[in-house]
């Protein structure tokens, strides 16, 4: 078994990689969010609307940082450490990931870990109880949604738009033969 630094230098770089990836995402929204600024300061004679951009894009970068990584910070923490080792190690290696809307899911041996709706996740599989896929968007079934809710009660959401629908069985499928007990619930 590592000792806990190599731990710690593991779970840093989920972590960087999450915040990267996120960064991107935010780096996008700011550019949005200034060329909007800038067409309503140039209509308006207003150059306060800049000030907004930028809280804007502040808050959602100290979201990121604060919230968006405590529930994955929470779930490693409450792991042995050779669990730890194990889903480090994992990650390491070459592995399935599964595109989502605006994020992916990482299929480890034992643990999925999930960028997804700004938020990093640590899904294990023992403790899943339902799964629940649903449509959002009416017949046209543009973007379908995967509800999965813990022993513990809790519920991530993983959100896949058109093209990356087929992954849903290959991540449900996963999870049932991690637990065969868990229960599938479909919507459509």
């Amino acid at each position: 078994m590592r000792d806990e630094a190599w731990i710690e230098a593991g779970k840093r770089m989920i972590l960087r990689q999450f915040y990267i990836r996120e960064s991107m995402r935010i780096f996008l929204m700011f550019v949005m969010c200034m060329v909007v600024s800038i067409l309503w300061a140039v209509s308006t004679g207003q150059m306060v609307v800049f000030l907004i951009a930028i809280g804007i894009t502040v808050i959602v970068i100290l979201r990121m940082v604060t919230i968006g990584s405590r529930e994955f910070r929470n779930t490693f923490a409450d792991l042995y450490p050779p669990r730890q080792e194990q889903i480090i190690v994992d990650y390491l290696q070459p592995h399935t990931i599964y595109r989502l809307f605006g994020g992916e899911v990482h299929m480890l041996s034992d643990a999925m870990i999930c960028r997804s709706g700004a938020k990093l996740l640590l899904i294990l599989p023992e403790e899943v109880d339902v799964i629940k896929t649903m449509k959002y968007s009416g017949e046209s079934a543009f973007v379908r949604g995967v509800w999965i809710t813990t022993d513990t009660m809790k519920k991530y959401r993983l959100e896949f738009m058109s093209g990356q629908q087929q992954n849903i069985k290959h991540i449900v499928m996963w999870l049932k033969h991690k637990k065969p007990e868990i229960t599938w619930q479909r919507n459509s």
